[in-house]
């Protein structure tokens, strides 16, 4: 098939040009031209006001993002969170450190928490980014898990703990000797 615009005989025009019969499209124009022509004035004369201006962003440093980090905990801000208790729960007694290279490290106690710190982490992320006015933060979470002292567990480990704790025991076991360690 054919374009069917292009077989169509020409209509003489009253000033005797031919013009082919096309279906003319209707201009309706931009009806917010005319008025943007006489409203804009030159862009040479035209002085920054203080509405057009960026706002210069406060640099990121630790004691921001420690704020910014606090105000996580804010009723107000904690319950716009999908799992708010878990927010409360592994975060709140977490300290953030600011890398160098803009990134936000987290240091958690256990894989248990880092587990359930990664299903809130993109909304903390998107709270941290939004207060701040950083949107080159990343987060970065480290596991530290804390060395414990070992407990005895036979009679005579844990009666020498004792023994450093209150050496009178000594004293103790020589007035009952029949006491098995």
């Amino acid at each position: 098939m054919g374009d069917p615009y292009k077989s169509a005989a020409k209509e003489p025009t009253p000033s005797g040009n031919e013009t082919p019969a096309v279906a003319e499209l209707i201009d309706l124009g931009d009806p917010y031209k005319a008025q943007n022509k006489r409203q804009q004035p030159s862009v040479s004369n035209q002085q920054p006001t203080a509405s057009h201006q960026q706002p210069v962003a406060e640099p990121l440093t630790q004691e921001r993002l420690q704020r910014c980090w606090l105000s996580l905990f804010d009723e107000s801000t904690i319950n716009t969170f999908s799992d708010a208790k878990r927010v409360n729960t592994f975060l709140k007694d977490v300290t953030p450190l600011l890398s160098d290279d803009h990134s936000v490290e987290i240091k958690l106690t256990s894989s248990f928490a880092e587990h359930e710190v990664k299903a809130i982490l993109p909304e903390v992320m998107n709270h941290l980014r939004k207060a701040t006015g950083a949107t080159e933060l990343t987060p970065r979470i480290v596991v530290e898990v804390e060395q414990k002292a070992a407990k005895p567990y036979q009679s005579g480990e844990k009666f020498e703990a004792m023994l450093k704790i209150n050496p009178a025991l000594a004293d103790l076991r020589k007035i009952l000797p029949d006491i098995d360690i």
